[in-house]
């Protein structure tokens, strides 16, 4: 079982299906509602903009592939996902760390001092950084 919660059981299961959706939007929709029945938390923006974030940069292992595109319209979510994935590559020890102190180690990485808050963004990267779906760069 996925210690990091709904969000990061919902992004291993969107890559599951993505090939049968073809959108990584669709297969995000149909997987969280397979975790969760809270309106809220399928409605969560940001760990659904990350996810589509790490898509859009070809972050995803299964999901590299997918058409080019913009999948999120999150300004912040896709940029603060791919820096966590920077900092795994580079600190490998950083996947032992909570997402909280991840997501602290992602706003200081970006020279923010007072970081906004955090909002499961780091639950999304570190579940798939443990299952193995982050795909390596080019």
């Amino acid at each position: 079982m996925n210690k990091y919660g709904q969000f990061g059981k919902a992004a291993i299961e969107a890559t599951r299906i993505f090939p049968q959706t073809g959108s990584p939007g669709s297969a995000w929709e149909m997987a969280i509602r397979k975790f969760t029945d809270s309106i809220h938390s399928r409605e969560k923006g940001c760990p659904r903009s990350t996810f589509l974030g790490l898509c859009e940069k070809g972050l995803v292992k299964g999901v590299d592939e997918a058409p080019a595109g913009t999948y999120t319209s999150s300004p912040d979510n896709a940029p603060r996902a791919a820096r966590a994935v920077r900092l795994l590559r580079k600190n490998p020890g950083w996947a032992s760390k909570t997402p909280v102190q991840l997501w602290a180690e992602v706003m200081n990485d970006m020279g923010i001092d007072s970081p906004p808050g955090y909002d499961s963004q780091m639950h999304v990267v570190l579940t798939l950084w443990h299952a193995g779906m982050i795909a390596d760069p080019e």
